[in-house]
């Protein structure tokens, strides 16, 4: 018999089919009320593993199972015993040890009264689920580890009732911390940036209607309104009637690739830009653009440039911001509380504001910025290789707001493309600044060239000039030399080039020495009108050679100057001069004076040849003359009007000159200071006067120059005018002569050789006894500084070769007992 009783087995259980219990696959068992093994089928003993039925049963059936699992075996004899069904799974090895996970079943068994007399138990071997079970929820944790591990968030959405589920990653893709609990079809449309929406939309109904795939990027606004990019994949699975009823998918965060991808993508066109030569403010276009592109939101990006000549912050490029906003902030001032983009500049160092309306840096700019709809500003200074601030790089937004760290790095690398882009721009700049100089350079010094060359030339030429009549007279007083009248002739004409030669030197000497800053003026308050009369005095010769009608224009009411009398003279001297040479036989010239306020204008207008625009801009140059084509050309060195600039500006004024063009004449402007006008007392300059025998005729004078001709013709001047002489020619002899001689005059020149003339000076200073003779340098060195240094060391007078003789005389009587105290000197 194949089932197995024991010696009290109830008849009851010869009831069953032998068929029912020998031919189930699972694992039979009949229980007593107690829980004990009584009978188990032939495939059950099989299940378990159990080489002899006889070795477990009478056994406690609970006993046979691991801990874990015995408090729902004994759950289940209770039931079974009140009559009850119950079912559990659990795990069980067999008697051999192996693992086994077992679907049971227990219930009652009834007597025919109805009572319960035993227990029956049909355990299914289902191992080979459990384990599909185990991998597949194993599986299904490896897959959301690697979810987890990817950011990618996944969801399931139900086509039916357009509910989804999602994961914890998935809500955070749309700025959620916490899980959502309600995720829609609508929700999610609603959380896609407005201008990506319709795309969407129309691409979910597409893959609805193929039961395609549902591949997308688009962008997300959060709920802190920021937005971010999204990668998301659906596939669409079927029920088992073969209709689509849900679409499982995944979701990724892309916004710092999407940040990257602009960012690099605004690099490579800047920097192609930039190579190609583009303009700064297409460049810097590009790279705002990118800033604005990258950060996937409205955001308005902004570049300031560092003005180095002011300091100052000046438009580069805001092609989103408000123009308006733009310009008011162009040319914006850096300091410590100047917004966030001149605080920036300021520190050297980025300045956050996340609300411009609550934040002390923007008290000055807060209307202005809120007016334009900006709320917060994010500046970032631009800086160069060594640190210094080229600019700014902001960006604003319209409510409040604070970077993220994906926001710092993108902005971080388009800052370094920016400095870069700036960086090289400064340096072309400075290479082209630097070749257009050279250039300039290189024209100036040709033009200067050239004009050395025709100062050259002209320079021997004007010497030859007066040299020439000079050289012919010597010859004429050789041969007429009892003719008087012939020989006061040749004598005027010789005095003329003589003196003609003289302005030539002096004018290119005054000319170095303003040029090297040694020309010092000896200001002193005088009146514009002997200013005037003495310029008159000296360029009538020339304006009645010239045959010229000249008109004087000057105020009866004495105009008070603090100037250098012999200066302004030569200034409006040499203005009138140049009005007779460039002006026809017969022309007019206008000398007038117009005060006004603190200040005075002396115009010198003629009706001659005129100046072209561009002869307009060159007057004032060095050498700059007249194009010598001109019938009205005239000789000249072309430094008259030079000198006329240089001593105008010595004076504090201004020169300018005006012309209609050529034919239609020219006027000269100079714009000079006066003083108070109300105080008209010229003061003197009072000088030491020496000693002088009043019963003596003339003076005693002692020559000392190392140019023989030069003392032996002063020497014989003096002689001739009265005067005692005697001539040495060198320092030791003129130590010695002092001695002997006991001068009352001395003319000393500097340059001698062994002993100097400021050697000399100084040696007989250090003599009290000499001290009342007076000692006059007569020499070639007339600088500044010479005039300076022989004063100091004792020069009374200083006189410049070639001294005019009639100069020397005035000077002379000056130191005779009756003259009056008040000269010229220094």
């Amino acid at each position: 018999m194949a089932i197995q009783n024991d010696h009290d087995a109830s008849t009851d259980w010869l009831h069953l089919s032998q068929w029912m219990f020998e031919g189930s696959p699972d694992c039979v068992k009949l229980l007593d009320l107690d829980g004990r093994l009584r009978v188990v089928n032939r495939n059950g003993q099989c299940a378990l593993e159990i080489d002899d039925i006889s070795t477990v049963l009478g056994g406690a059936w609970c006993s046979f199972w691991p801990e874990e699992s015995q408090s729902e075996v004994e759950a289940s004899l209770v039931a079974a015993r009140a009559g009850r069904v119950t079912r559990f799974s659990a795990f069980c090895p067999t008697a051999k040890g192996a693992p086994k996970w077992w679907d049971v079943t227990v219930a009652p068994v009834r007597s025919e009264t109805g009572e319960v007399e035993a227990i029956l138990s049909i355990s299914r071997d289902v191992t080979a689920l459990q384990v599909a079970k185990d991998e597949q929820r194993e599986n299904a944790a490896r897959l959301q580890f690697m979810l987890s591990a990817a950011q990618v968030g996944d969801w399931e959405l139900d086509l039916v009732t357009g509910r989804a589920r999602t994961s914890r990653l998935h809500d955070q893709c749309f700025g959620y911390s916490q899980p959502v609990d309600e995720w829609s079809l609508e929700r999610f449309l609603a959380s896609v940036h407005p201008d990506d929406r319709e795309r969407l939309q129309r691409d979910y109904e597409q893959a609805l209607a193929t039961h395609g795939e549902w591949a997308f990027e688009c962008r997300v606004v959060w709920p802190d309104r920021s937005v971010h990019w999204i990668s998301a994949l659906g596939s669409i699975y079927r029920s088992k009637k073969g209709q689509p009823d849900r679409m499982v998918g995944t979701v990724v965060d892309i916004t710092s690739r999407k940040r990257a991808e602009a960012v690099a993508l605004g690099q490579k066109k800047a920097l192609e830009l930039a190579l190609a030569g583009a303009p700064l403010p297409a460049i810097l276009d590009v790279l705002t653009r990118a800033a604005e592109e990258g950060a996937g939101e409205t955001i308005m990006a902004s570049v300031l440039l560092m003005d180095p000549a002011t300091g100052c912050l000046r438009h580069g490029s805001a092609p989103s911001l408000p123009a308006t906003y733009s310009s008011a902030i162009d040319g914006l001032s850096v300091g410590p509380a100047v917004g966030s983009c001149g605080t920036a500049a300021y520190r050297g160092e980025p300045v956050m504001v996340t609300d411009i309306a609550q934040d002390p840096l923007w008290k000055d700019f807060k209307t202005l910025a809120l007016t334009h709809g900006l709320r917060s500003c994010w500046s970032q200074p631009i800086l160069s290789p060594q640190g210094r601030v080229l600019g700014t790089l902001a960006v604003y937004r319209d409510h409040p707001w604070e970077p993220t760290a994906a926001d710092r790095e993108s902005m971080g690398l388009l800052l370094n493309t920016v400095a870069l882009v700036l960086d090289r721009h400064q340096q072309l700049m400075e290479r082209q600044q630097a070749e257009a100089d050279l250039r300039a350079l290189t024209e100036e010094l040709t033009e200067a060239n050239r004009r050395k060359t025709e100062f050259l030339a002209t320079l021997a030429h004007e010497l030859r000039n007066p040299l020439a009549p000079i050289l012919s007279g010597l010859e004429v007083m050789k041969l007429a030399s009892d003719d008087r009248a012939t020989l006061g002739r040749v004598r005027e004409m010789m005095e003329r080039q003589a003196a003609h030669m003289t302005h030539l030197i002096d004018d290119l000497l005054d000319v170095a020495r303003i040029t090297k800053g040694k020309l010092l003026l000896r200001k002193e308050r005088v009146t514009l009108q002997s200013i005037i009369s003495t310029a008159i005095d000296t360029s009538l010769p020339l304006i009645e050679a010239g045959a010229h009608n000249l008109s004087v224009q000057v105020p009866e009411e004495p105009l008070l100057l603090d100037a250098d009398p012999t200066r302004l003279a030569q200034v409006i001297s040499n203005l009138l001069n140049n009005a007779a040479k460039y002006t026809p036989k017969g022309g007019c010239i206008t000398l007038g004076v117009e005060q006004a306020d603190d200040a005075v204008d002396i115009t010198v207008i003629d009706n001659g040849i005129g100046l072209t625009a561009e002869a307009l801009g060159t007057v004032f140059d060095m050498f700059a003359q007249v194009d010598q084509g001109s019938a009205q050309a005239q000789d000249g060195l072309g430094i008259g009007l030079t000198l006329v600039q240089r001593l105008v500006e010595l004076h504090g004024g201004t020169v300018m000159a005006t012309s209609p063009g050529l034919g239609g004449g020219s006027k000269f402007r100079v714009h000079i200071p006066t003083i108070d006008q109300k105080s008209t007392e010229v003061l003197p300059l009072r000088i030491h006067q020496p000693h002088i025998d009043e019963q003596r005729g003339g003076l005693r004078i002692l020559v000392v120059d190392d140019n023989i001709d030069a003392a032996e013709v002063l020497s014989t001047l003096l002689e001739m005018s009265g005067h005692t002489l005697h001539m040495v020619h060198d320092g030791y002899q003129a130590l010695e002569a002092v001695e002997s001689f006991r001068p009352d005059v001395m003319f000393l020149d500097i340059g001698l050789p062994d002993l100097n003339g400021f050697e000399v000076a100084k040696a007989l200073r250090l003599k009290p006894k000499l001290k009342d003779m007076a000692i006059i340098a007569l020499t070639g060195w007339g600088a500044e500084q010479d005039r300076v240094q022989s004063k100091e060391v004792g020069f009374d007078y200083h006189l410049t070769k070639p001294a005019n003789f009639q100069e020397i005389e005035r000077l002379l009587s000056s130191l005779s007992p009756a003259s009056p105290t008040t000269v010229s000197s220094f």
